[in-house]
This record gives C-alpha cells, structure tokens and sequence, in this order.
C-alpha cells in the first residue's frame, strides 16, 4: 500500500480534494476565466454529481480561505459489456493562467491518469480538445496522447460560435507510475489518497448493478 502524503509548507499551501456541491459557482467563475468554450450552470452542478470524479487544486491562503486554481474532471463508460474494463473520459482540465509552467498541471493530470488506471481499471483515457487550442493540445501530446478525429461543430463558443474539436486518446498501460513528489507543498485530501491506495474490485454480476 501507498503511504505518500506530502506535508503543506507554511508559507504556500495547495491542497486536492473532490469537488462538492458547494464549489459550484467558485469552479464556475475558474473554469470561464480560463476558457472560451461556453458551458450551462448545469453543466458545472453536474461534475459534482457522483457520476464524475471531480479534483480540485485549491490554493490556501494564509487567512485559510480557499481559491480553486485548478480542476480534473471524468467520467467513465464501460469498455464492453462482458468485462469490468472501462474508458475514461476527462470533461473538463484546467489551470489558472498564473499557476502554469510550475509542474502543477502535470501533476493534477498524473493523479487523475493513475486514479483512472489502478482505481477504476480504465485502459484508455479520452479528451476534446477546441481546434484552435494549441496550447492545451500540446500539454496532452506530450503526455501521451494522440489526436484521433476531428468533430466539427463539437463546442459551442462564448462568441456564439461552434468550434471544432479534436479527439485526444491514450491507452492506459499497466506501468503507470504513482506520481511523483513535487517541489509545492501539496496536500491530499484522505479521501482523494483513498483512491490513489486501492483498487476498485466487484464480480461480473455487480458490474449490472454498478455505475462505471
């Protein structure tokens, strides 16, 4: 079992956590400051519903308040229906401008791929990116994904706007590594370091039963 926990230093605190149904309208206002594609109130009420798996990066301030900086949100389908494999599929990865090119980014995208992979058994890890988004498109590439088709008309833009989108994949191999320490002080919230220790596991007739 996985003992990694790292410790918050006192000066900068970041800490990751699951998404709740209070942090709807603050990940509303992140996630519009940080992209041009146009998304409903509903969209944002539902990534904190169970059927996603939503991370935070939120940054602590000295005076303990809370400012969401970045977010790692998926869902998953089954990836046949005689096996309790899966597909995963990241819906919404972002972080605030000030925040990038720190190894933060690829460290929230380390802990979703290995959640994804040791948790939930996905074998291969999907995402939409806009067209035009090159700078987002190559944050992927260089992880290892590999844009696969183009669907036009994908996004709906806050111009108004329909914007095509690239379809992005991985296959999730079973040499993915637990993500390694950085130099920020990052907590991890017990429940998110459950998933990051164990490993989601039910027989083939619970598999009717269950969500993916």
């Amino acid at each position: 079992v996985i003992q990694k926990i790292i410790k918050m230093s006192d000066e900068k605190k970041y800490l990751i956590r699951f998404m709740t149904s209070a942090d709807v309208n603050s990940v509303e206002d992140f996630y519009n400051s940080i992209t041009d594609i146009k998304y409903t109130h509903d969209t944002y009420r539902r990534i904190a519903l169970q059927d996603f798996t939503t991370l935070l990066l939120i940054e602590k301030t000295k005076n303990n308040k809370e400012t969401v900086v970045g977010i790692s949100a998926f869902i998953r389908v089954w990836h046949d229906h005689f096996s309790t494999l899966r597909e995963a599929y990241i819906h919404m990865f972002g972080i605030l401008k000030k925040h990038r090119n720190k190894g933060l980014g690829s460290y929230l995208f380390n802990l979703t791929e290995y959640i994804q992979k040791n948790y939930f058994s996905c074998i291969r890890l999907m995402f939409h990116v806009p067209k035009h988004d090159f700078e987002t498109f190559e944050f992927f590439r260089k992880r290892g994904l590999n844009g696969q088709k183009v669907s036009p008309d994908f996004y709906k833009m806050k111009s108004g706007k329909p914007e095509e989108s690239i379809l992005m994949m991985k296959p999730l191999k079973d040499d993915i590594q637990f993500p390694k320490e950085t130099d920020f002080s990052i907590q991890i919230h017990p429940e998110v370091q459950f998933l990051l220790n164990n490993k989601q596991t039910f027989g083939f007739f619970e598999k009717f039963f269950a969500k993916p």
